[in-house]
């Protein structure tokens, strides 16, 4: 009860000194002989009067009510409509309508009354900001520049939405301001169409008389005399409303240029993009454009405007708007009025998203998520090609590398690719993620959801499909940490831009070529996916491609550990490849079907069957490599069915065979099978030995796939001798490149074998967390496929 009281009585002081204010001016008018002046006030009057009436009434209701009724409406209704009323009150009435009535009053001095009778000296007050969280190191930094030598000069930048006024007016508010400013200047530039119109208000706003400004082409001057006189801050919000106008952007430069060149005078602005104007030194260090909130500052903005703690639908709404200040504070102010409850406002962000947060009322950018964006998105700087990027970025969930390699790369693809980039970035439509190696161009979840309710911006679709394409084609077999390092970030924006392609009916060879590398990558990365290669099996005319198509198929479902399905994909892709003629895609399938299907499954006679056959294949071919590669794969078989010698002379032939046609990846392949052979002979020197050269070969092709490999049997080998510090460096290092490869798979069974040692060594809490965090991978990646098909 007693917060309520509080609250009551500071919202009547605030009425209170404001009637003050306006009552002092007004009673010194009526006792002059020119009373009758103030007639076109009169309405301006009567609406003051009704605020207070109104007050007045509400105030008696509450009163009125049982003391039981009071103490168990601790959160008065009544108190949050005083509040809002307020907040109304100050920001049109004593803002905007005690201008109208000063300026009458002015009017009355400028027609005989002695100026001594009353003085304009009292400046606006600056509005009640809104609440803020999480902006410790912005404000820190406009701090900063409070009791230093030079005049403060700061541009608050950022997209729209970010809480640049809310950050300014906390800041004018501050002791430390006020004490170096005694006069605090707030103009917003919210409807002007010109600087005169600017120039006006910020006039009138500092008292100047109206018959000072009868010459219009001198009120610049005019406002920065006066100006010189006070130590005062001006703060011009909202600037890009000017800014967008491109026929006065010149005009704009030169007087916040000659507002710079008042010595004493501070200047604020705040400006929707990342660009500040030219024309004035601006106070170092710079105040970097204001990025989203974190998702607790998220929580806490909600909370303290509902008062009440966030449910799971409206943690699921804030989390969906990715920090944005106007959008978590509409999804307040819709659930705390009761417009919506926050389940329903969920169910239909689903289906509307951005559109849903709007309050009643006169929409604007301040009520309107849509219009918030609209207004960067419509602005002059957009191009087509600007617009047509953003479209682009917005449909991929990854956002676009940073990288100068990858920017190079995308323009030779897409015209004018960096040029509108540099305006979305200008326009805050885009900014860039540094906490990423490398960095990434990335938009905001509402603008992303925007542009894609859009659906009219596909300029760039097509020469971004070739781009992928092309680099699939280039890094279609991942043999160096580069290839791992350009397609792993870009894996899920090329399953967005091949599944686009596919939906239009139209794919051409080259995306199912794609299509059938992603798959690929997709077993190395540790990410199985089905998504796109059943669409190019369904889109595909050509008979040896639709094999392919069916080998890359039956490959994932190996990796799924689904035998009968793989084998069915693979009798496909063999048959397929058959009628195609194509002899390297049968000994493959055939190949396949022995190693990954029969071997697993333990029909070693089915399996040595299956490689006589791919044997006679590729003998017909007289392919060195496919030669060497049936040798290494038919030592695993004899090793698999205790054929040790027949393994051994395989193995041996087959690393010969690489050898003479220096096939690296071949050779340290062979020796990881000959070390797996010798690990089965329980001969562990020499198959330390041998997993340490295949090691050194896969280092040597960057080889990352294989590395793990490597590691990992050797490990195994140190754990078998109880070398467990020797074991866990091996596993550690193996860990360490599946993380850089983002492989779940890989780092959860890295994982696994490390907890096994911390147990050995009843390191109980140290196996308790790799367990954890194994188990955490493998659940992300089921999840993930799952989800990605």
């Amino acid at each position: 009860m007693k917060d309520s009281e509080k609250y009551a009585q500071q919202v009547l002081d605030d009425v209170l000194n404001s009637s003050k204010n306006i009552l002092s001016h007004i009673t010194r008018i009526s006792e002059s002989p020119h009373k009758d002046f103030l007639m076109p006030v009169e309405s301006d009057l009567k609406e003051y009067k009704d605020f207070l009436d109104g007050l007045a009434q509400d105030l008696k209701d509450y009163q009125s009510r049982r003391w039981l009724q009071k103490l168990t409406d601790r959160k008065s209704a009544k108190l949050k409509e005083w509040e809002r009323k307020i907040d109304k009150f100050q920001g049109t009435f004593v803002s905007a309508r005690t201008v109208n009535i000063e300026m009458g009053i002015a009017n009355i001095l400028s027609n005989g009354i002695p100026s001594t009778t009353f003085v304009l000296s009292v400046w606006p007050r600056i509005p009640k900001p809104a609440v803020m969280f999480g902006r410790e190191k912005e404000m820190e930094c406009l701090l900063s520049h409070i009791g230093t030598q030079e005049p403060l000069r700061i541009a608050i930048l950022g997209a729209g939405g970010m809480g640049k006024t809310t950050l300014a007016l906390h800041f004018l508010r501050k002791e430390e301001v006020s004490n170096q400013y005694p006069k605090q200047l707030f103009i917003s530039c919210e409807g002007k169409a010109s600087l005169d119109q600017l120039l006006l208000d910020i006039a009138t706003a500092i008292r100047i008389r109206p018959e000072q400004l009868q010459d219009k082409e001198h009120i610049q001057d005019v406002v920065l005399e006066e100006l010189r006189k006070h130590a005062a801050i001006i703060c011009v919000d909202n600037m890009e409303t000017l800014w967008e106008l491109s026929e006065i952007q010149g005009q704009l430069e030169q007087f916040l240029n000659c507002l710079s060149d008042i010595p004493g005078l501070g200047l604020l602005i705040t400006l929707r993009g990342i660009q500040r104007p030219n024309g004035v030194t601006w106070s170092h260090p710079l105040l970097r454009p204001l990025s989203p909130l974190k998702r607790e500052e998220s929580l806490q903005t909600f909370q303290n405007i509902v008062q009440q703690p966030a449910t799971d639908a409206a943690q699921k709404l804030i989390q969906e708007v990715g920090g944005i200040p106007l959008a978590v504070t509409l999804i307040a102010y819709l659930i705390r009025d009761g417009i919506e409850s926050s389940e329903s406002l969920w169910s239909r962000w689903q289906q509307e998203k951005t559109s849903v947060l709007y309050t009643p009322g006169n929409r604007n950018r301040l009520s309107s998520l849509d219009i918030s964006i609209k207004l960067s998105f419509s602005s002059w700087r957009m191009t087509p090609e600007a617009k047509s990027l953003l479209y682009l970025l917005s449909y991929l969930p990854d956002g676009f590398s940073n990288s100068v390699e990858m920017l190079e790369k995308a323009d030779d693809y897409i015209p004018k690719f960096r040029e509108a980039l540099m305006i979305l970035r200008t326009v805050a439509l885009a900014q860039i993620e540094e906490t990423l190696t490398p960095s990434r161009i990335q938009i905001l979840s509402p603008i992303k959801h925007f542009c894609l309710g859009l659906k009219d911006l596909d300029l760039y679709l097509e020469p971004m499909l070739a781009f992928y394409c092309d680099l699939m084609h280039r890094y279609s077999v991942p043999s160096d940490t580069q290839a791992y390092s350009i397609i792993t970030p870009e894996f899920y924006n090329i399953l967005c831009i091949l599944q686009a392609d596919y939906e239009k009916g139209q794919s051409t060879t080259t995306s199912i070529y794609a299509t059938i590398t992603w798959t690929k990558w997709s077993l190395l990365l540790g990410r199985p996916s089905d998504a796109l290669i059943k669409k190019a099996i369904r889109h595909c005319e050509d008979i040896d491609l639709q094999g392919s198509c069916y080998t890359a198929l039956g490959m994932l479902f190996v990796y799924r550990n689904q035998m009968a399905e793989a084998e069915e994909a693979l009798q496909k892709a063999l048959a397929l490849h058959k009628e195609a003629d194509n002899i390297s895609g049968q000994a493959e399938d055939l190949s396949l079907l022995g190693e990954q299907v029969y071997i697993t499954r333990g029909q070693l006679k089915e399996a040595e069957k299956i490689f006589q056959k791919a044997l006679e294949l590729n003998n017909q071919e007289q392919n060195a490599t496919d030669q060497a590669n049936f040798l290494g794969r038919l030592g695993y078989l004899y090793t698999h069915s205790d054929q040790l010698k027949k393994a051994e002379k395989a193995l041996q032939e087959a690393l010969e065979l690489h050898k003479q046609i220096q096939d690296v990846e071949g050779q340290a392949n062979d020796l990881y099978r000959l070390g797996y052979l010798y690990m089965q002979k329980n001969q562990l020197e020499e198959a330390e030995k041998l997993f340490q050269e295949a090691l050194v070969l896969h280092k040597q092709i960057q080889s990352m796939q294989g590395q793990t490999a490597d590691l990992k049997k050797l490990g195994e080998i140190y754990k078998q001798r109880d070398q467990l510090e020797e074991a866990e460096k091996a596993f550690g290092e193996a860990l360490e490149l599946n993380k850089e490869a983002q492989n779940g798979k890989g780092q959860a069974s890295a994982l696994g074998k490390l907890g096994d040692i911390y147990i050995q060594r009843d390191q109980l809490e140290e196996a308790e967390k790799a367990f954890g965090e194994a188990l955490k991978l493998n659940k992300e990646t089921q999840n993930r496929s799952a989800g990605r098909g």
